[in-house]
């Protein structure tokens, strides 16, 4: 229903026709409604390809975004629906996972591309369930899910109207066929909110059993983030598959949108062969899809997913009160960083990075906070690189003076894979006597020192107040 909300104005508005004085029909072109896509995702969806981590020799260099799938999907939405003018834009992070996206969606998914999406259009499967093997466990990457729902459907918004669709993925194929039960951690969830899910393992699966690995695997070639000569024969491309994999992916999601756009012009469910008999111009507005209720009951236990809660809208505007992203932002302005460096160890994946002996502790990094930023009930959000690499240890976090209520981070896990983590705070957690005996418009700090036990490495990507 909230799709096809979306799209009517794709297949309801007249045919856009140049006017005098225009050339090529650029005057028409910018008279149609805009339908405005976000995509989601990770390390695939920023068109990293035939690459491994894990893999000597295959490490990723540099996404090919020319040839990635949203960039496609643009393509092939274009061409299904003329009237509207389709913009798909990313919001991605290397290593990114629902429940980081859910806790940041105000920042990072609401206002991508410069206005609110009609389609927000999820890509996480693969991080998420390495996730799951490696610190969160499913009921966690279940709760980040949930929160995502809600708050595309309005929870916070009564105005939101987003369309949710879920890309279901998995690199890791059983060999034998469609068995692979990945998807049961995102269905049941989409199912109770009914969202719809596009399948990549069910869609390259129709025709053969063994469809999903052969796709996946599909023009896999040496030439890793070259954005050239990508589709060779090869089968090392896991966990970023190559052009042929992307365009399949477009196809896929495409294909499903169509089908609700085609759908709507017929006037009843499921029909896709024949154009509207009584043109589009007639078609009526469906009705607008009513917002999730602020106090509508979670599937999962509510505590779960309020614990993941960061920053949110609130009155139409985004809410934090600090914001120091140092991969999508700058390095900001530490008020001490002895012992760390601001810089991007790996390509696109800048934070500030302890490096040091691992039986001494770093120096301390600290940021101070303004008493304009300054909310004793509100909660911090830090975002840090967990990692198999045997240099992660772990640091710990602390407010002003307060070193013994400190959280510790920790850095390291078993899982082959590099993936940002969250830590959501109160302050309350945070705020010890030191805190609690400043004068109400005091400035603040928030100190974080890599220890000595665990680890040489440390990296700190994200710090956010509200």
């Amino acid at each position: 229903d909230r799709l096809r909300y979306q799209l009517h104005k794709c297949v309801a508005a007249p045919e856009a026709r140049p006017g005098p004085g225009c050339a090529r029909g650029t005057c028409a072109a910018a008279t149609k409604p805009q339908l405005r896509v976000v995509v989601v995702g990770c390390s695939m969806t920023q068109g990293f390809m035939n690459c491994g981590t894990t893999l000597p020799g295959r490490q990723c260099a540099q996404p090919c975004y020319s040839k990635r799938w949203p960039k496609l999907l643009e393509a092939s939405l274009q061409r299904a629906l003329p009237r509207c003018r389709v913009m798909v834009a990313v919001s991605t992070s290397r290593g990114g996972r629902t429940v980081t996206t859910a806790s940041r969606y105000a920042t990072r998914v609401a206002r991508v591309g410069g206005g609110a999406p009609a389609i927000v259009i999820t890509d996480l499967t693969i991080c998420d369930l390495r996730g799951i093997s490696s610190s969160l466990d499913r009921a966690g990457v279940e709760a980040g899910w949930e929160l995502l729902i809600r708050k595309a459907y309005g929870h916070y918004d009564p105005n939101a109207s987003t369309a949710l669709m879920h890309v279901e993925a998995w690199d890791r194929f059983p060999m034998r066929g469609c068995a692979n039960r990945s998807g049961e951690t995102h269905f049941r969830l989409a199912r109770h909110y009914r969202v719809p899910v596009v399948s990549f393992m069910l869609g390259a699966c129709a025709m053969h059993a063994d469809g999903d690995a052969r796709h996946w695997r599909g023009g896999c070639s040496p030439n890793a983030s070259t954005c050239q000569s990508q589709d060779e024969p090869g089968l090392q491309c896991e966990p970023h598959p190559g052009p042929h994999t992307h365009a399949v992916y477009a196809l896929l999601v495409a294909e499903a949108i169509s089908r609700e756009a085609a759908a709507l012009c017929r006037g009843r469910r499921g029909a896709v062969d024949d154009a509207p008999s009584s043109g589009p111009a007639l078609l009526p507005a469906p009705p607008r899809p009513l917002p999730l209720a602020a106090d509508a009951p979670t599937l999962l236990p509510k505590e779960m997913v309020d614990k993941l809660h960061g920053c949110r809208a609130k009155h139409g505007v985004s809410n934090p009160t600090l914001t120091l992203d140092f991969v999508e932002g700058g390095c900001g302005a530490p008020a001490s960083s002895d012992g760390w460096r601001c810089f991007e160890d790996r390509p696109g994946k800048r934070g500030w990075i302890a490096e040091g002996d691992a039986g001494a502790p770093s120096g301390v990094l600290s940021f101070g906070v303004d008493a304009a930023a300054w909310r004793p009930t509100g909660r911090l959000t830090v975002t840090f690189l967990r990692s198999y690499d045997r240099r992660m240890g772990r640091a710990r976090l602390w407010l002003d003076a307060d070193e013994r209520a400190a959280v510790e981070l920790n850095g390291s896990w078993a899982r082959r894979t590099s993936q940002a983590d969250i830590a959501i705070v109160p302050i309350r957690d945070l705020c010890g006597p030191a805190c609690q005996a400043a004068p109400r418009d005091a400035a603040h700090r928030l100190s974080v020192q890599r220890i000595a036990a665990g680890g040489s490495k440390f990296k700190l990507q994200l710090l956010e107040l509200c």
